[in-house]
């Protein structure tokens, strides 16, 4: 059963009640995820000198890419506490595909 429409650039993201019901945002181990601009996305690329083809991929039916609204194309920064460095953290970049 589908309980819960979004509309993100006329694309219909549906949701169960479950999904609905619960903010994975909130969970003590979800990493945070940042939906960079185009300009961000330039600059990025610009840094590690790689093309789109070349970016790590992320699906767009992972949970947080879906709660984000996250279409096609779109760069996201993802920022994790570190393992080996504890009080620090890592960032890393995905690709929606």
């Amino acid at each position: 059963e589908i309980y819960t429409l979004s509309l993100h650039d006329a694309l219909p993201i549906f949701y169960t009640l479950k999904e609905a019901q619960y903010n994975i945002t909130k969970h003590k181990y979800a990493s945070r995820h940042i939906i960079c601009n185009a300009n961000k996305k330039k600059e990025v690329f610009a840094q590690y000198g790689i093309e789109a083809k070349q970016c790590p991929k992320i699906d767009r039916t992972d949970p947080m890419v879906r709660h984000l609204g996250a279409i096609q194309g779109q760069l996201i920064k993802i920022i994790r506490n570190s393992h080996t460095q504890p009080g620090h953290q890592e960032v890393s970049y995905r690709i929606v595909n």
